[in-house]
């Protein structure tokens, strides 16, 4: 069957929409479906990680990705659409886009899939994706309209599937207690607010003091990746790496991290990484408290909020806690199993086979 996921990805917005689309794309084809993207054009050329997994990808004119014409982008992606012989599903992950877009795009195209984490605005959809950890259904309902399979919770995780397969290495590791080595600093795939420098400035004291190696990641379409580059340039113990292919790999394989509470939240959870987070955007700041309750994470609070000399006492006096740090470990490997992406696509498989027909409710007349 054929399947349409509408994201988008900027230096603005980030890219953690479009990663795990990609990733549930990257499962449904595994088995055995077409799955083909629609986004709008950004002037980093974001399309780019999309093509890089072979996906075909039709590209809206520029549009304001912050406040989206509903009725505009619905009509702008089914035109897009139109070469398409038949389109069974459209999954949107998209802060902007609610339930009006939904009914436009729902009176041509059968099925509806919402990926989101917000409940901050109407939707119409058959199946919704949520994977935050301890969602309750009863957060949605006031904003469904109409009647829904709903996928909640970490076990729905969007992770690739060399997350669950690094987990019993990880397990493994994590086991043997040992002094902390290696540091993986990742502040969300672009950064736009250049954290990654600042803390980058407040860590480098304390890495020759504590013998202690530093990765830093940030995506290719990051704005201050040069700026962090040139900074970093000369420093034997900071390694900068862009558009990181193997994400598992280095998350199993770095004793601590610190990073913002997106998507790769559930990365560090599922190879029980301990990680010292911050909270970068205001949409975070649930997420960090739930999962700071749960013991995978030490929570620090919001970025603006953080002085060096609080953020290196912190950071301190985790390194030295070996019962602490074991405690967040086994935390985090209770939050994830990172079998997630497997569950959604199955779910999704399942509507299409069930539902063939295109809704008969009227969509909505937004021309007024």
């Amino acid at each position: 069957m054929n399947i349409v996921f509408r994201a988008d990805a900027s230096a603005m917005i980030g890219n953690g929409h479009m990663v795990r689309c990609l990733t549930l794309a990257s499962k449904l084809r595994q088995l055995g479906h077409d799955c083909c993207f629609v986004m709008c054009a950004d002037e980093n050329n974001s399309h780019r990680m999309i093509e890089c997994l072979d996906f075909d990808c039709f590209l809206l004119p520029s549009c304001e990705l912050t406040d989206i014409d509903q009725q505009s982008d619905a009509e702008a992606t089914l035109a897009m659409l139109s070469s398409l012989s038949l389109a069974d599903c459209v999954v949107v992950d998209h802060y902007q886009i609610s339930a009006i877009w939904h009914m436009l795009v729902n009176a041509k195209i059968a099925n509806i899939v919402v990926i989101d984490d917000l409940f901050d605005r109407d939707l119409y959809c058959h199946l919704l994706i949520d994977q935050t950890y301890q969602r309750q259904a009863e957060q949605y309902q006031p904003r469904l309209k109409r009647q829904a399979k709903l996928c909640l919770g970490t076990e729905y995780a969007l992770l690739r599937d060399d997350f669950a397969t690094m987990r019993p290495q990880a397990l493994a590791r994590r086991q043997e207690p040992s002094k902390i080595k290696s540091v993986l600093l990742s502040m969300g795939g672009t950064d736009s607010q250049n954290d990654t420098l600042t803390i980058i400035q407040w860590l480098l004291p304390n890495l020759a003091a504590m013998d202690l190696n530093l990765t830093v990641v940030l995506a290719g379409n990051a704005p201050h990746r040069l700026t962090v580059e040139a900074y970093v340039k000369g420093q034997p113990c900071v390694n900068l790496l862009s558009n990181v292919k193997d994400m598992a790999g280095l998350v199993c394989n770095h004793d601590i991290a610190i990073g913002a509470m997106g998507t790769s939240t559930w990365e560090r959870c599922c190879l029980g990484l301990p990680t010292i987070a911050i909270i970068t955007a205001d949409n975070q700041r649930d997420i960090a408290v739930t999962v700071a309750e749960a013991g995978a994470v030490l929570l620090l609070g919001h970025m603006s909020d953080l002085t060096e000399a609080s953020f290196n006492a912190e950071f301190s006096a985790l390194s030295a806690d070996v019962q602490r740090y074991q405690t967040m470990s086994e935390a985090g490997f209770a939050i994830c199993d990172g079998s997630g992406a497997e569950r959604s696509a199955v779910q999704i498989v399942d509507l299409l086979q069930k539902n063939n027909t295109i809704d008969t409710k009227e969509a909505p007349d937004v021309s007024g």
